[in-house]
């Protein structure tokens, strides 16, 4: 006889008596947005603030892995704006204040910082495989999520070519 098991949300188990992590108000297909609404898991909505949650859990990995602390305030940053825009994405016209999550002023600073650490880096004259290192394949990774997305405005194609640079760089760098 196997000894009966303890659930691990359990304080018995040690684990946290707060608020569960799941709500199962999505089984039927379902998933609420902010506000209340409910769309379908397959509403463009849900897969836009899905893409850039993906693409910003990547960059928490890139930048756990990164020892420049400038670059890793930049990236912090960058997470925070992207963190923003999900929830700009989930909030239906008309819940919340109109002002958008990235302005036209963080669109230039993420553009000078493009260039700055461009120009530390060789010309390319090739397409570049993913891979390398760890560190060089989830940034590709990073490229992939950014490009595949585009109704975020002039702020998403500015993260993808942000890429580019940083998968010539074998290691260090972004």
């Amino acid at each position: 006889m196997t000894p009966k098991r303890v659930r691990s949300g359990s304080a018995a188990a040690g684990g946290s008596t707060g608020p569960r992590i799941y709500t199962r108000t999505g089984d039927r297909g379902e998933t609420g947005l902010i506000g209340g609404r409910r769309v379908p898991k397959d509403h463009l909505r849900v897969e836009a603030y899905g893409a850039v949650d993906e693409l910003n859990a990547h960059l928490g990995f890139v930048r756990a892995q990164i020892e420049d602390a400038e670059l890793v305030a930049l990236l912090d940053d960058i997470q925070h704006r992207l963190f923003d825009l999900g929830a700009e994405l989930a909030t239906p016209a008309g819940i919340a204040d109109s002002a958008p999550a990235i302005d036209s002023a963080e669109v230039e600073q993420l553009e000078h910082s493009i260039d700055r650490y461009q120009t530390s880096l060789p010309q390319l004259r090739e397409f570049i495989l993913p891979g390398g290192t760890s560190l060089a394949a989830i940034r590709r990774r990073c490229l992939s999520c950014a490009s595949s997305f585009s109704p975020a405005g002039r702020y998403w194609p500015r993260r993808s070519t942000s890429r580019a640079p940083s998968a010539a760089a074998p290691s260090g760098g972004w």
